[in-house]
């Protein structure tokens, strides 16, 4: 069992490179140069059976698959990084709570306590703990429990009588994601009425501010080798992808659309990323170069397709 210290890491990894679209009926359309279809499948949240459910996908984006099968709220979903296991949120039981299932979506169990809301599961890299956001009276704070969901501890904290660290005076941290070191955890919380991305060192207990913009900054994610980070911003006037060095500096923007551009997710190589879009008109699946370069269709539907995540083999 890891320490509370230990690293976690969002699992949402994708390697290769794009050469299908899924169209609604699940049949992949090719839209690029032959160099190797991706490894491992797609992971994503859907409301194409009218609520929103968790999905899983061929590599191309074809043949998606319903996996949580419940009249209720199912997302967004993690997969572990060893491939056997997806966890997510539901309020299938009157309150949000974690569950997690087999990735052919069998054996679905609620891992959290009842205790709060709780939100935005994400894994370990060894598969044996998960981190996700609490919500107690309307406060968030940052957690982390064993993949069973016992040893349930506070990383981030200010409900009174819990330890953890104290990051800034924010009414919520959400979105958890920690260095692929496993020193540092990368999170969003509200400063002065904004969204921004702070990074805690663990070991310290020491924080920082990376984003400081008018706008919403949300949704970071760490690249493979921990030397980028990727995170949506509304900072030009609406939700767009953005890259930054892991310490604030070189932020980038990498995409430049009308439309909403959000929820990225790097690749196994940390060179394409996964990113949710509303370019054709309703929330579909695209991937691009992680310079913005190449961005190409993965999966759509009339219906909306939502926070692309990836199911490593």
């Amino acid at each position: 069992m890891l320490p509370v210290t230990a690293t976690v890491v969002v699992a949402a990894v994708l390697g290769g490179f794009l050469l299908f679209r899924s169209s609604g009926d699940g049949e992949p359309r090719q839209t690029g140069d032959a160099g190797g279809a991706p490894e491992g499948r797609s992971l994503f949240t859907s409301k194409r059976d009218g609520d929103w459910e968790v999905y899983i996908a061929d590599a191309d984006g074809s043949n998606p698959t319903n996996l949580t099968n419940n009249p209720s709220t199912d997302e967004p979903a993690a997969p572990s990084p060893d491939g056997e296991k997806i966890a997510f949120r539901s309020n299938r039981e009157g309150t949000n709570e974690i569950f997690v299932m087999n990735v052919d979506g069998s054996e679905q169990t609620r891992v959290t306590d009842g205790q709060g809301q709780n939100f935005f599961p994400s894994w370990s890299p060894d598969s044996s703990q998960i981190i996700f956001t609490r919500d107690r009276g309307g406060v968030t704070g940052i957690y982390v429990m064993d993949a069973d969901g016992s040893n349930v501890q506070p990383i981030i904290s200010q409900v009174r009588g819990h330890s953890g660290y104290t990051v800034v005076h924010s009414p919520w941290h959400s979105r958890p994601t920690f260095s692929p070191d496993g020193d540092e955890i990368i999170f969003e919380a509200e400063n002065n009425g904004n969204a921004d991305i702070f990074v805690l060192t663990l070991d310290s207990g020491e924080s920082r501010k990376l984003t400081d913009e008018p706008g919403e900054d949300r949704s970071p994610a760490w690249s493979p080798d921990g030397d980028l980070i990727m995170f949506m911003s509304n900072r030009d006037g609406n939700d767009e992808i953005y890259s930054m060095k892991p310490d604030g500096s070189d932020p980038t923007r990498l995409t430049d659309e009308s439309s909403r551009d959000a929820f990225p997710a790097f690749t196994t190589d940390g060179d394409h990323v996964v990113f949710e879009t509303g370019r054709s008109g309703n929330a579909d699946i695209w991937i691009m170069d992680v310079d913005g370069e190449n961005a190409e269709v993965l999966i759509e539907d009339p219906a909306s397709d939502h926070i692309p995540q990836w199911l490593p083999e």
